[in-house]
């Protein structure tokens, strides 16, 4: 008996601890997200569509974020490397947020909820910037509407490849929860930039501006609480379609330009489905790292400067 309750009790003391150093990163989080000013529109057919804009000049940039990401990753992603005061359209895809997770969550019906926004907002054409797990959705939106369509720009993103596979695709989901996401993000921050290809030795070697920028990324994938459904339609859907119907990405359909911008040793959109990939794209703009992982570590400057050079020559 008293075995059982020590082993209860030290069970205890350790979620106490977990959730306790959890507790700082998830504030300073909520913090963050309360300074910012979603929008909401309702869709008729996708329900609440949460958003924000910001900057007024140029063509709007339309932001489909990553796994774990919001309008509010969205916006730091967006801001890390278009110019100042260009206009950012930011969405929180379907399960995200304050967005709503209508019954199809296909890439094909958000794209749809996405043209009934800017219809909404009379807006006629934007540059598609699609990260990470967006991509899918980015490349879905250009095929689909390209005239509604000024550009792609492509951030570690996944593209389209024949090899069938099955079961989730990213991180195991019970990462992506508060307490462990937290706890990781406190206690074992090197573990957490690990998740993305960031090793000890390149963030100890790296300049405190490239550190805060990442440190300030991570802290949008807080909170995760309102994220579940989102995060798990990407694992299970957005990340597979590309693969389970490869036949309808023909990426030699795409006329507008597209900035590629990745590392060659990004873990999670690994490099060797993308070459082949860059060739069917008749008008694409490379920006390849040797090193950097999936939030292409170290590279901020030149990033922001492909990404202006590819503005001006639109």
């Amino acid at each position: 008996m008293i075995k059982e309750l020590f082993i209860l009790g030290t069970i205890l003391v350790l979620l106490f601890l977990i959730f306790s150093c959890a507790s700082s990163p998830l504030h300073k989080s909520k913090v963050k997200l309360e300074e910012t000013k979603p929008q909401y529109y309702t869709s008729p057919v996708f329900g609440t569509i949460e958003y924000e804009i910001q900057g007024t000049l140029g063509i709007p940039v339309l932001v489909s974020h990553g796994i774990t990401g919001s309008y509010f990753g969205g916006l730091v992603t967006a801001q890390g490397m278009l110019p100042d005061n260009q206009k950012i359209i930011s969405i929180s895809r379907f399960g995200y947020l304050g967005s709503s997770f209508p019954d199809d969550v296909s890439p094909k019906a958000q794209t749809a909820a996405w043209i009934e926004l800017l219809d909404h907002l009379s807006i006629d054409k934007v540059i598609v910037l699609a990260a990470s797990a967006g991509g899918t959705l980015g490349f879905r939106f250009v095929l689909d509407y390209p005239q509604r369509s000024a550009g792609l720009i492509l951030v570690s993103s996944g593209y389209p490849y024949p090899e069938a596979s099955k079961g989730p695709k990213g991180p195991p989901l019970f990462i992506f929860s508060n307490p462990v996401f937290g706890f990781l993000l406190s206690s074992m921050p090197g573990t957490a930039r690990s998740i993305f290809g960031i090793s000890n030795n390149m963030w100890n070697n790296a300049a405190d501006e490239d550190k805060q920028g990442i440190e300030q990324q991570l802290l949008t994938i807080l909170p995760l609480d309102k994220k579940r459904k989102g995060i798990k339609n990407d694992l299970y859907v957005n990340n597979s379609d590309m693969t389970e119907h490869y036949e309808d990405y023909k990426l030699e359909d795409i006329f507008i330009p597209v900035l590629s911008l990745h590392a060659k040793d990004d873990p999670m959109a690994t490099y060797d489905r993308i070459e082949g990939d860059l060739k069917r794209i008749k008008n694409c703009t490379i920006c390849h790292f040797e090193k950097g992982g999936h939030l292409m570590f170290t590279h901020g400057k030149e990033i922001t400067a492909a990404v202006a050079d590819y503005l001006r020559n639109l």
